[in-house]
């Protein structure tokens, strides 16, 4: 039969065209909503930068509403004491723990000792009720270890949170959990990598200011007597002995600080001496 007498849609040639054309609609209604999204010189309202790409020296941005929304895209855009909505992933009812997630690339640890300011031996029900959303806050965050804490006295908003132990003083206050003991007293840590250790001695001394026994996941209010070198410090139940070891150390720094030189001495210094650095 003559290609003459095919109907119209079996024709090689008119399919071909068909196709073309189809094609050709597609790719410009394809251009067509990319060029509505995204034209030069608009303003994006809401966007992010998702990494950096230090290749090309360029930031890659999203605009997808679960970036944008998400409250941390890698763990080290957390902070310590930071309020977050985490979503119950898996509980582990032999370790007593909560694997919490923030998204597909960030998950944490709520711990049994976490839950509550008074100790608990089992997971109270409502934190075993898989992608349920939680208020919780970021304790700790070290090499991708990230724990959070929902102890009341841990949410509040006025507790004391130090970035580092190097900032803490004599006279602070210290709101920690009770972690160990050893042969001197109770180890207790606070947010990121505050700890400090209170004495027996101490406790037995002020055991009037204790609401009861001091275990492993008890909260406990505290003042710093002194800073170990910034790895430890040494917690008193006493206020009035913290303060009284504050003015102390204040007086100290003070008695030295007659000694040192003053800004106009410094820089006489340095005119006197410049030579002999050069020539060093």
């Amino acid at each position: 039969m003559h290609k003459s007498h095919l109907p119209a849609s079996d024709k090689p040639e008119q399919k071909n065209v068909e196709e073309e054309e189809e094609s050709k609609k597609k790719e410009k209604k394809k251009q067509k909503t990319n060029t509505d999204e995204l034209v030069a010189g608009s303003v994006i309202e809401k966007v992010r930068v998702k990494e950096i790409n230090f290749f090309d020296g360029v930031p890659l941005l999203s605009m997808k509403s679960e970036i944008v929304a998400s409250p941390a895209l890698d763990y080290n855009s957390l902070e310590i004491g930071q309020f977050i909505n985490a979503t119950i992933e898996s509980v582990n009812e032999l370790r007593k723990s909560i694997t919490l997630r923030i998204n597909d690339f960030v998950k944490g640890t709520l711990r049994i000792e976490h839950i509550a300011d008074y100790p608990v031996k089992v997971l109270p029900p409502k934190f075993t009720q898989t992608e349920k959303q939680i208020k919780v806050r970021v304790f700790s965050n070290e090499d991708r270890t990230l724990l959070f804490t929902k102890k009341d006295s841990l949410m509040k908003h006025d507790v004391p949170i130090y970035k580092t132990i190097k900032e803490v003083k004599a006279g602070d206050k210290i709101v920690g959990v009770v972690v160990a003991a050893n042969e001197h007293g109770h180890i207790v840590k606070s947010f990121g990598e505050v700890k400090g250790l209170i004495t027996f001695e101490d406790i037995k001394n002020n055991s009037s200011k204790l609401s009861g026994d001091l275990k492993p996941g008890s909260i406990l209010k505290a003042y710093v007597l002194f800073n170990k070198k910034g790895s430890g410090l040494a917690l008193t139940l006493d206020k009035k002995l913290a303060r009284k070891g504050l003015v102390e150390a204040t007086e100290v720094k003070k008695k030295f600080s007659d000694y040192l030189p003053n800004e106009d001495e410094i820089a006489q210094l340095k005119t006197t001496f410049s030579s002999l650095w050069k020539n060093s």
